[in-house]
């Protein structure tokens, strides 16, 4: 079983009430609830339209995971096992991810947890922790952090990438930074 909450506008899909509310729904995926303009339940799989994302929200955000836990009294989502986001050409892969929300339709931040790979392009990022914040689209990594791009790779003890803005910086604790460059001859 696979669940999916895309989080995109739709316009195209009719919208319902502000004030519609999913609660207590039970399905395969077990027991949740929702909040959003346009929720379904469909053999196991959860989709949930127009919850709008901090940046550019004509890019959708969606997160593929086979388990799932929302709580909207404290506005945070919880997917397990096999966690994949997506948002263009941005990839996330964690055993966990928790989203907190600003408030019903803005994401505020992602944290990710365990095997964490983030790619776009040729830039791989991995680590045991990753926080991504929506506003800015930084990325903080760590617990062994490594930044590569072919065989060229930055490492240190927490490295924080801007996704918008191509930038990475990186800060040593016991051990350096540590950037490796194969064939940059000097």
């Amino acid at each position: 079983m696979v669940l999916l909450l895309a989080l995109a506008c739709a316009p195209e899909l009719p919208l319902a009430p502000e004030s519609t509310r999913l609660t207590g729904v039970e399905g395969t995926a077990g027991p949740w609830s929702g909040s959003a303009a346009r929720v379904e339940l469909l053999a196991g799989v959860a989709h949930a339209e127009e919850v709008k994302v901090t940046g550019d929200s004509s890019i959708p955000l969606v997160i593929v995971a086979a388990k799932f836990e929302w709580d909207l009294k404290s506005q945070t989502t919880t997917f397990r096992e096999d966690v994949k986001v997506t948002r263009g050409p941005v990839t996330l892969t964690a055993d966990t991810l928790d989203v907190r929300y600003k408030d019903q339709d803005h994401i505020d931040v992602l944290t990710a947890r365990g095997h964490v790979v983030v790619t776009r392009g040729g830039r791989v990022a991995r680590a045991d922790n990753a926080t991504m914040t929506a506003g800015d689209g930084r990325v903080v990594l760590t617990g062994s952090p490594t930044l590569t791009e072919g065989v060229n790779a930055l490492v240190g003890e927490r490295i924080e990438v801007f996704l918008d803005q191509e930038k990475a910086t990186c800060s040593g604790g016991d051990e350096p930074c540590r950037l490796t460059i194969v064939g940059g001859g000097m």
